[in-house]
């Protein structure tokens, strides 16, 4: 147990223990949330029982301040109730509720003070005065071509008229934008964006008959009846199929007769199809793109819009040889999404499908390619991992984990710092490693959603900035939410077959 290795509650009870000396109660309650979703606990009851004071230390607070009482009492019994009703709200936001989780207790939501939808109030309650400056700010660079299509979409919204738009690119107040993306870390870059699996309750398993799991007369399904534009990055990503439910649902909800797709919501969709299309077990390159969105029946009223205009090189920081640089990279890009750069094979049994990758885009071999790829994306890490943007603007890709290990512990040697070793619990793992060494001020990232609103989703990148005996403290670096600061503790990797074709 000392040493971190026995699978019991005792080592999220310690967790929850111990971050309640420096971490907020609303905090505590997500991070309660995250270990009753995750971690698989034996006695849930328990665990409430021993932090409910940690959890609901903020409760008679914040009651005060919404009833403008500041010598408002309250018993133990409403603190209790007050701080179940927030920890029910978060699960309902994962599709859970206290009932997935007996004996915990389930409180009586009519005493809580909150709105009648919350989450149409979460897509409201944005500062309006900042958004009307940024919305300035942004509309007074844009192009030609984009001015174009904010003009198309914002006039089907304003007219009510709805419709499918596509966006073709490489790389007002009191209306609601719903934001989703394909991927979580897509999602991460869309102020208030979630996936839209997670948004619109698509099932992971889709066919021709699917539809979303979202009733009549639910909050989410009246925060859809209410919205006025759906915005959908990495469209492409996605199997027609998921497309035909979200239509077929939302023309539900709508109780459309008249035969509107997605009951008459203006839908913008972006993407690039030469970038990642959507993923077909075992399939061929003829299943990949019948399962595109372009062989939808949606796609022929679908108005398209292609974005040529690099604007990258509009940027007034830029030297001209960096201008010249950006426009050649992004044009040799171009041709490889395109197939326009010759190919060849490289023995007699392979297809023609390789290419040369230009000299200037390679890093010299001069005997160890470990080293000089660390020195090259980290040069002078020991002294520079405190600016403010140099881990942000830096990461080293690789095609396996054999590859990771080994970069990692080039990387770690040059800090200078002491290092603590995470181990996995009693069972070891593929993924992640049983045994997993950080020091503080390094770079890491999620490989699992864990809280997306709250910034959490696979592809999070972080900086450690405390190394707990149980927990990681961390600060995010990507997305929406950067400069928050997080704590995240272990969580429990099924390792018993499935219907997937992987094990985690």
């Amino acid at each position: 147990m000392a040493r971190g290795l026995l699978d019991d509650d005792g080592e999220w009870n310690e967790g929850l223990r111990y971050a309640g000396t420096w971490s907020n109660a609303s905090n505590l309650r997500d991070m309660f949330v995250t270990m009753l979703m995750f971690c698989e606990l034996s006695d849930p009851l328990d665990m409430w029982n021993k932090n409910w004071e940690n959890l609901s230390d903020d409760i008679l607070y914040k009651r005060r301040k919404i009833t403008g009482n500041p010598n408002l009492q309250m018993t133990v019994e409403e603190i209790k109730n007050a701080a179940l009703c927030e920890i029910e709200l978060l699960l309902n936001d994962n599709n859970l509720s206290l009932t997935n989780f007996s004996p915990m207790p389930l409180p009586d939501m009519s005493t809580h003070y909150h709105v009648n939808n919350r989450l149409v109030q979460e897509e409201l309650d944005y500062d309006h005065s900042e958004l009307e400056r940024e919305f300035s700010e942004l509309h007074g660079h844009l192009n030609e071509e984009q001015r174009f299509v904010f003009d198309k979409v914002v006039h089907a919204v304003d007219s009510k008229e709805g419709g499918l738009y596509f966006v073709y690119r490489s790389g007002g107040t009191g209306k609601i934008v719903l934001a989703v993306a394909s991927s979580g870390i897509a999602s991460l870059l869309l102020p208030g964006g979630r996936t839209a699996h997670s948004r619109f309750k698509i099932p992971l398993e889709v066919d021709d008959y699917s539809t979303c799991n979202i009733s009549q007369k639910t909050d989410l399904a009246q925060l859809i009846q209410r919205a006025d534009l759906v915005v959908w990055d990495e469209a492409p990503m996605n199997h027609r199929n998921i497309f035909k439910a979200v239509d077929k649902t939302f023309r539900d909800l709508m109780h459309d007769a008249d035969g509107h797709i997605f009951g008459g919501k203006t839908i913008l969709l972006g993407g690039d199809f030469r970038q990642t299309l959507p993923v077909v077990s075992k399939g061929s390159r003829e299943d990949v793109v019948a399962a595109s969105i372009s062989r939808s029946y949606l796609w022929s009223k679908c108005q398209i819009f292609i974005l040529k205009t690099n604007m990258r090189l509009r940027s007034n920081n830029l030297s001209p040889e960096m201008v010249k640089e950006i426009e050649d990279f992004s044009e040799w890009v171009l041709k490889l999404g395109e197939g326009r750069i010759p190919t060849r094979s490289v023995n007699l049994y392979d297809d023609s499908s390789w290419i040369k990758i230009p000299e200037d885009l390679l890093i010299e071999n001069n005997g160890d390619p470990i080293q000089q790829i660390v020195e090259t994306i980290y040069p002078d890490v020991s002294t520079r991992l405190a600016e403010p943007n140099y881990l942000k603007d830096r990461c080293i890709l690789t095609p396996t984990n054999d590859c990771v290990d080994s970069v990692n512990q080039a990387v770690l040697s040059r800090i200078p710092t002491a290092s603590r070793i995470y181990a996995s619990a009693d069972t070891v793992f593929g993924v992640p490693n049983h045994l997993l060494e950080l020091k503080v001020g390094i770079p890491v990232m999620l490989i699992r959603n864990i809280n997306p609103s709250k910034g959490l989703c696979n592809g999070t990148r972080l900086v450690v900035t405390g190394l707990e005996p149980m927990l990681i403290r961390a600060t995010i670096i990507t997305g929406s939410k950067i400069g928050s600061k997080v704590t995240i503790h272990r969580v429990v990797a099924s390792s018993a077959p499935t219907k997937w074709e992987f094990i985690l």
